[in-house]
């Protein structure tokens, strides 16, 4: 966790660099992608049905996102630099070796538990923890969730939430201020 640590503090000052993925044939990318180039990372919990995602500033502007009004307030954006970190650290995972090109299942059948997906440099990878491959890919993919979830829950994020029935908790607060009012005006 500190060489993470050491090695995001890296990328914050000097800035990351394109890296070639020497260990396959050419037909995929490292996640490793220009600093300014789009990119984004979505958790999925299947079982639970959350969905959390983080942005890099090249994707979408923070100003832009945070003050649209969402139901879910469950997508942050973060620096390319921290976004690019973040993704190296998924890549010494192992994550490249294990992850299917496309985008993962928008729902689980039952058998899907989690997924990371990962786009990136225009290429789309994901990694899936079911049934059947639970023991290949789940140490991998808990580790990229770790990573993710540290960037995630340091990310400030500022978001306009639609919530309705959010103003009937103001309401009743003044309902039952007018009445412990009324009823202390009685005893006078």
């Amino acid at each position: 966790m500190l060489r993470f640590l050491l090695s995001l503090a890296l990328c914050c000052s000097v800035g990351a660099c394109v890296v070639p993925d020497s260990s396959t044939s050419g037909s995929s990318t490292r996640h490793s992608a220009e600093e300014g180039s789009p990119g984004r990372v979505t958790l999925l919990d299947y079982r639970t049905n959350q969905r959390l995602t983080l942005l890099n500033e090249a994707h979408t502007d923070p100003l832009t996102l945070y003050t649209e009004k969402r139901s879910s307030p469950s997508t942050k954006v973060t620096s390319n630099e921290i976004f690019q970190a973040m993704l190296e650290r998924f890549d010494e995972q192992g994550f490249q070796g294990k992850a299917s090109s496309g985008y993962a299942p928008v729902t689980g059948d039952g058998s899907v538990r989690a997924a990371i997906e990962v786009e990136s440099g225009g290429v789309v990878r994901n990694l899936i923890v079911d049934l059947q491959n639970s023991a290949q890919n789940y140490a991998v993919l808990n580790e990229c969730r770790a990573a993710f979830l540290q960037i995630y829950n340091i990310t400030q994020q500022h978001q306009a939430v639609q919530n309705d029935s959010g103003k009937s908790l103001f309401d009743d607060q003044q309902r039952e201020l007018n009445r412990h009012n009324a009823e202390k005006s009685q005893l006078r």
